[in-house]
């Protein structure tokens, strides 16, 4: 749901959401500032993907206000999967796995020397 219900997320007129509070236009669910604050607390790596439209960009530079090292980036919806694996890629720091085969639970001496 972007972008945020809330006078100072959009410039647009205001939306109307069941529950929302008339004088802040903010719904239910509260300021998005505290649930970033505690994202950030956390240690949490934030990322929007969004179509570039000026309310996301002023929703998203409102959040930044608040966590700084949120990113975004605008993307076509036909490559958002692709953009997600390589932000994954990128921020992980996948690697191929590798594994080492090794005897379980035997003795050494047991049961190698009959399967050889």
């Amino acid at each position: 749901d972007a972008p945020c219900h809330g006078k100072e997320y959009h410039g647009g007129a205001e939306d109307s959401f069941p529950g929302q509070d008339k004088t802040t236009s903010l719904t239910c669910t509260g300021r998005p500032d505290e649930a970033l604050k505690m994202l950030q607390s956390k240690q949490v790596e934030l990322s929007i993907l969004h179509t570039g439209s000026s309310a996301v960009n002023r929703m998203v530079k409102a959040f930044r206000t608040v966590m700084p090292k949120l990113t975004d980036s605008k993307v076509s919806p036909s490559s958002t999967g692709t953009h997600i694996v390589n932000l994954l890629t990128a921020r992980l720091g996948l690697q191929p796995l590798a594994y080492e085969l090794s005897w379980f639970g035997l003795e050494d001496g047991d049961a190698r020397d009959e399967a050889a």
